[in-house]
């Protein structure tokens, strides 16, 4: 049984040899230190089947028959008295039909004389930097606002110890830097938006470099708070039917959106999350079971949706739209929900009272208008009306004044002068305004209308040039 599976075993080894593919690298990074003086023989990890043909390079340059001290054979490199100048990046590819591979290959040449306590042929103890776990994992991005603090750790290690440099945007830095222990530190204190690019930690010692690249943004956050569009919307529903509230917001950072429902202060809640702010509480929506949409409708505009379906009183209130970012900017915006119960007119609710009322009073204010200007109209006659009826009077309109009443024997007032009628029944059809002499009518005196000089009687009529002379008295009644 034992040389049965020693068999299958040779058996299934020279089957795997078989195989054909691209090259295989055992290891894709190497480093190698020699001392100067001595040959060094470098080793390129690449196997396949068929063998891959081997190409050297230093740098970017192929190494051919022209590097007189490099001897370049299949999978090997020897370099002859080597010298502090052979230190760098080399390269082997391996190539055969099914494909390629490369490795990288760092060597250092040292010089004895800078390492006295180094034995005779033996090598020091050197790595090249590597930065430690939480360097590799730690954020690259950076979002901080106007005025804030931004503090970047960078721990590399290696033999001997890199050192380690800062640059922003390719230039070195030489302020903002700190160490503690073996981790350099870079703190920038009241940051400001000239503060924004792109921050390399560098280490670097005998046996190599590397880097790792930090992005920081910072925003003037008077000009990062999102705006919230003409939504919300106050809206009035029936009991048992749905209603919508959407809240649309502009803004240049992705925000963050959350509803709010402020709460009655006369009732009491223990089972849900209250956020307090001064005297009044609010809940969040999300806190019942409710999940708001949110969508991108266009380039930086964003909505958020909230549904509330078969509504309660108790869903009626005062819901705000909460929007905030990462740099702290923040709006929001408040909407009414009233519910009305079934049998409930909407005119009932405040809102359709209110519009109620407003539309009955603008209904009356054009009414009393329309009365006004009607009233305006029929008591303003025309000039030339006014004037032809006033041509016609004899007697002015006011009563007679006390100084033209005349009182009788027994005390009492006579009567009004007669007519212009009444004077054409006394004098005939053919009498004429000129007239000067007196006649008697109901036992009384009266004087006859006559045309009068304006100037020297004041009390002419404006009208048609009549003097009314008032009452005359007989003879007999003043005694």
């Amino acid at each position: 049984m034992i040389k049965f599976l020693l068999f299958v075993s040779l058996s299934l080894a020279a089957h795997a040899s078989d195989i054909k593919g691209p090259p295989i690298a055992s290891q894709r990074n190497v480093f190698t230190v020699g001392r100067m003086g001595e040959e060094i023989k470098l080793i390129c990890p690449v196997e396949g089947n068929p063998a891959p043909m081997i190409e050297w390079f230093k740098g970017d340059e192929k190494i051919d028959f022209q590097f007189t001290r490099y001897k370049p054979n299949r999978r090997n490199l020897k370099i002859r008295d080597a010298s502090v100048s052979d230190s760098g990046r080399f390269y082997c590819r391996g190539i055969n039909g099914y494909g390629k591979e490369q490795i990288t290959i760092d060597l250092i040449v040292i010089d004895p004389l800078e390492f006295p306590d180094l034995p005779e042929g033996e090598l020091p103890d050197i790595s090249p930097p590597s930065f430690s776990t939480d360097t590799l994992k730690a954020r690259v991005e950076y979002d901080k606002k106007v005025g804030d603090t931004i503090t970047v750790s960078c721990t590399v290690s290696g033999k001997p110890y890199p050192e380690v440099s800062w640059y922003k945007n390719g230039v070195q830095m030489f302020n903002n830097i700190e160490f503690s222990g073996e981790t350099s530190l870079l703190r920038i204190r009241n940051l400001k938006v000239e503060d924004s690019g792109t921050y390399t930690c560098v280490g670097r010692n005998m046996a190599g470099d590397l880097s790792k690249d930090y992005r920081l943004s910072v925003r003037n956050t008077m000009l990062d708070n999102p705006i919230i569009f003409n939504t919300p919307t106050n809206q009035t529903v029936k009991q048992g039917e749905s209603a919508s509230l959407d809240c649309r917001v502009q803004s240049a950072i992705h925000p963050t959106v959350k509803w709010l429902k402020k709460l009655d202060p006369r009732e009491r809640y223990s089972d849900i999350e209250i956020i307090t702010v001064g005297e009044e509480s609010y809940r969040i929506i999300e806190s019942l079971g409710i999940n708001p949409s949110m969508s991108d409708i266009k380039k930086e505009v964003y909505v958020s949706q909230l549904e509330l379906v078969n509504v309660k009183p108790s869903d009626a209130g005062m819901y705000i739209c909460f929007v905030t970012n990462i740099m702290g900017g923040f709006n929001f915006k408040p909407a009414y929900l009233t519910v009305l119960a079934s049998n409930e007119s909407m005119f009932e609710s405040p809102l359709g009272l209110s519009v109620s009322i407003g539309l009955a009073g603008i209904t009356l204010i054009i009414i009393l208008c329309l009365l006004f200007c009607l009233i305006r109209k029929k008591n303003k006659k025309p000039d030339q009306e006014v004037g032809e009826v006033r041509s016609t009077l004899l007697i002015p309109a006011a009563p007679p004044s006390i100084q033209d009443t005349v009182y009788s024997k027994t005390g009492q007032p006579l009567p009004p002068p007669p007519t212009p009628v009444q004077w054409s029944m006394v004098y005939g059809q053919n009498v004429q305004t000129s007239y000067t002499d007196s006649s008697q009518y109901g036992g009384n005196t009266y004087e006859v209308p006559r045309y009068g000089d304006y100037v020297q009687n004041p009390r002419i009529s404006p009208v048609g040039g009549f003097v009314y002379g008032g009452y005359r008295k007989q003879q007999s009644d003043i005694y």
